[in-house]
């Protein structure tokens, strides 16, 4: 590992955080907030610039970055961020609780927008900015601005903006990394800007309206009022927010490419149109087994590993609630742009239709056999009360996974119905699982196939060697019909077909 490179970049970010640390101090002079707010947040300021200058002030010979570097970067950095980051609130007395302030300081650079304050509107103006401002820088990634400040970029830093901002696919929007940090900073903060506008259009102060609108760009949800956005009693209001947040959840590569003219790139995105052409995939075929749609559904997930843009699990209602039984990632190029990077191997398609040549993006699913297995004998397990007050336990797996196909009965162990019973078996047992129960009374058979999910049940009787035709038995329903020998195939073929599962799906 380059570790004098790790320690560079991260003195950088940190002097950087240091510098934007002005911003609360001009906002402590506009609103004349005294030198007991002022000083403490110019304390703070240069003691965050002092450490990031001097954790910098070696630059590295080698200067290489990959994604070894790219993750300890990433750590190291949050930490010293979550660390000088709290020094406004520590400095100034506003969150005096250590512990407290650097949950207040991860909660807003990672935009998880969870806050230990009670009493938000007793503290300066200039903290509920810098709070606020938190958020906003959080929302594309600190690493992301830094790389976009940084004088010099080479095609490497991209393993620190995919571990920091995973969403942009960089090397098919422009082939500078630094370039294309700061386009995306640009689409962000103009923006930010338009909302800031229409917030002051809809009656906020200048005030109120930056911070609300740092806070929806970043989707953390920070307010500087106790009651949210209810203090302003606007409808209007809420909606402007509510639509800023869905506008700024929006991956940034179709903001580029509508930029640009690229309308018809912007509307087929890869990511946005695979990613979810599997997601209801997925879905269906949890759904074509049979359990009941409501029993489903998707969790999608806010926080991403550092190679993901996109990630959703699908999750079963077990009777101890909603637990995943399925994971989807979307893992962009990293993986066949890591393995072409290590291996010297190009790995690139050529898309005949736009001309250009990519990495292919990997859509990943991954069930866990384990849970459903559970899944599939929570669902399926049921005890009934029958018209005769007797209870039957059954197991309403679906046919086509039911581990045994048929059983086969011989309604007596004489006058040659065993003989035709093991003859049927024989005719089955090469395609299906079969099962063959001579003991004890055809109820009891009954019930004992019914626990382990057996879906049919062949009786052979006496008019079986009259007409060659047998009892078959629903599991699910308990109805019974005659079916001839020589159709049996067909007939439990049809019953526990994949296929007839499957075209569920299609």
């Amino acid at each position: 590992m380059n570790r004098r490179m790790v320690l560079y970049v991260t003195g950088r970010v940190t002097f950087v955080v240091g510098v934007l640390m002005i911003l609360p101090i001009l906002v402590a002079l506009i609103y004349h907030e005294g030198t007991d707010t002022i000083y403490p947040l110019f304390q703070a300021m240069v003691a965050t610039m002092a450490v990031g200058a001097a954790m910098a002030s070696r630059p590295p010979k080698r200067r290489s970055i990959y994604v070894r570097e790219g993750l300890a970067i990433t750590g190291l950095s949050w930490i010293m961020l979550v660390i000088f980051g709290s020094l406004p609130y520590l400095f100034t007395g506003a969150i005096p609780s250590i512990p407290d302030a650097i949950f207040e300081t991860a909660s807003g650079f990672t935009t998880t927008g969870s806050s230990i304050l009670s009493e938000i509107e007793s503290l300066p103006r200039s903290v509920l900015f810098w709070r606020n401002f938190t958020v906003f820088i959080g929302g594309m990634g600190v690493l992301v601005f830094a790389v976009a400040l940084l004088p010099k970029s080479n095609s490497e830093d991209i393993y620190i903006l995919k571990s920091e901002m995973p969403g942009p696919t960089f090397d098919k929007v422009l082939s500078r990394v630094r370039t294309v940090a700061r386009v995306f900073y640009v689409i962000y903060a103009v923006l930010t800007l338009i909302l800031i506008c229409i917030l002051i259009g809809a009656g906020m102060s200048p005030y109120d309206a930056i911070l609300h609108a740092f806070a929806t760009a970043g989707t953390g949800g920070f307010s500087n009022y106790n009651t949210s956005i209810a203090a302003f009693e606007s409808v209007p209001i809420e909606l402007i927010l509510a639509f800023g947040m869905l506008i700024f959840s929006v991956n940034f590569n179709l903001y580029f490419f509508a930029l640009r003219g690229r309308w018809r790139e912007a509307l087929k995105s890869d990511e946005l149109r695979w990613f979810d052409h599997w997601r209801q995939t997925r879905m269906k075929w949890h759904r074509a087994l049979g359990f009941g749609d409501e029993h489903y559904r998707f969790h999608d997930h806010d926080k991403l590993a550092h190679y993901a843009n996109a990630a959703t699990d699908v999750e079963f209602e077990f009777p101890f609630g909603f637990k995943e039984v399925e994971g989807i990632h979307s893992r962009t190029d990293f993986d066949l742009g890591n393995h072409a990077k290590f291996s010297g191997k190009k790995i690139q398609y050529y898309d005949t239709e736009t001309g250009e040549s990519y990495v292919p993006y990997v859509v990943e699913t991954s069930i866990g056999v384990d849970r459903m297995v559970l899944q599939v004998l929570s669902a399926a397990y049921k005890e009934e009360r029958l018209e005769n007050g007797e209870t039957r336990t059954v197991l309403n797996i679906p046919a086509a996974i039911a581990p045994v196909k048929a059983a086969i009965f011989p309604l007596v162990k004489k006058d040659g119905l065993p003989e035709l019973a093991h003859q049927i078996k024989d005719m089955l047992k090469f395609d299906y699982n079969i099962q063959y129960d001579e003991k004890d009374s055809i109820g009891k058979r009954y019930r004992r196939q019914d626990a382990i999910g057996t879906p049919l049940c062949i009786t052979v009787d006496y008019q079986s060697l009259e007409d060659k035709t047998v009892t078959v038995r629903h599991r699910d329903s308990m109805q019974q019909h005659r079916v001839a020998i020589a159709d049996l195939a067909a007939m439990v073929g049809d019953e526990v077909s994949l296929r007839k599962l499957f075209s569920k799906i299609v």
